[in-house]
């Protein structure tokens, strides 16, 4: 059963074709070189998060590191956050150590050059009356969204496709303070991404889930929104028991995530938000920051334990997650079992964030058995 562009499926609905390439392709055992830890490029197409707004307050300036390139966010005068190369095409000065907003404009520490926050362009010099067409800042499209800073990354350069939405300002209520959690990996982001529909570690690996979790996702271009229903432990919230509660998650790309729940304990209602988002450091690390937090219950001691005990079980969650993550090889052409379903329409999925020739070229490299 193959998704549609918006279409549901279970995770009993399995594919041995989970890339839409041949089905069942059966290769004869054979001895072969050790297999890569991920042949896809660390670098997919995308919105990656560099920053969170509070991050860069009126006329701040951000030095970053991602995608392998040393970057620069500001914010100018009008309140607009930018993103840019960070060395200076005068004489290669980091713009983001001792770089300064100056209205609409970025200035070099090193000879006081400034550089136009739209274009990029520089436009003045304390000593030079004519500067050189080709003295440009190389800049990145960035928009902001939910207290996010995100850049477009397309490794031929092409502009976004789609945008984010503003998930943020649908959440009513009084909620407790953002709490964050940040790792640096050894990792790619098609494994971390991944473990969201992962149904089948979460008993294993994980405590707060009591069970393997029933599932279905739903696909909607470069959205996708995937429903668990998860027999949680609720020792999660510092509870007794455990109850069944459907976890909703909604991925924008590969690196932005949005996980809510509403768990139901006699009259007690208690909801999270969780915000994940995944960026590429280099070609073997990412960065991935995690916040969470609860709605009010209007017993605030009751909310403080709550809180704490939810941002700890998530904390170490990801800390056996990261175990795995920092080890494990992504196979291209796993083999999965009935349970796995929703890994394999995942996969369909993510791979409009590549190349496809590079992803194909891939696919057909990999061994069918790791013999």
């Amino acid at each position: 059963m193959a998704t549609s562009a918006a279409g549901v499926v279970g995770l009993d609905n399995v594919q041995t074709d989970i890339l839409g390439c041949e089905e069942g392709r059966k290769d004869k055992p054979k001895m072969q070189a050790e297999i890569p830890r991920s042949p896809l490029t660390p670098y997919p197409r995308g919105w990656f998060l560099v920053a969170f707004s509070s991050e860069l307050p009126a006329s701040g300036v951000l030095p970053l590191y991602y995608f392998g390139r040393h970057l620069v966010a500001y914010r100018t005068d009008d309140g607009k956050a930018h993103v840019s190369n960070a060395y200076c095409p005068h004489m290669g000065a980091h713009l983001g150590h001792g770089g300064v907003v100056s209205g609409s404009c970025l200035r070099c520490p090193f000879h006081g050059w400034t550089f136009d926050g739209d274009s990029g362009q520089a436009l003045s010099s304390p000593y030079g009356k004519k500067l050189p067409p080709g003295a440009r800042l190389r800049l990145w499209t960035v928009e902001e969204v939910s207290g996010m800073i995100l850049v477009w990354f397309h490794d031929k350069g092409e502009p976004p496709t789609w945008s984010v939405p503003d998930e943020a300002s649908a959440i009513e209520g009084d909620w407790t303070d953002w709490k964050e959690t940040r790792w640096k990996l050894r990792a790619r982001i098609q494994d971390v991404t991944e473990n969201d529909l992962d149904a089948g570690h979460l008993p294993v690996l994980h405590d707060f889930a009591a069970s393997t979790p029933t599932a279905e996702l739903q696909v909607n271009g470069p959205q996708i929104k995937v429903t668990m229903n998860v027999e949680l432990n609720l020792s999660t919230f510092g509870l007794p028991g455990s109850v069944i509660s459907p976890l909703y998650t909604t991925k924008h790309g590969l690196s932005i995530g949005f996980i809510h729940q509403t768990v139901e304990v006699g009259e007690l209602k208690i909801s999270s938000w969780s915000l994940g988002c995944t960026t590429p450091i280099d070609a073997e690390h990412v960065d991935l920051r995690l916040l969470h937090r609860i709605r009010k219950t209007g017993n605030e001691q009751l909310d403080q334990m709550i809180d704490l005990n939810y941002f700890s079980t998530f904390k170490k969650a990801v800390d056996e997650d990261a175990v795995i993550w920092e080890n494990k090889a992504y196979l291209m052409r796993p083999q999965l079992c009935e349970g796995d379903g929703l890994i394999g329409h995942f996969r369909k999925w993510s791979r409009q964030f590549y190349d496809e020739a590079e992803f194909a070229a891939a696919y057909d490299a990999a061994p069918a058995s790791t013999l």
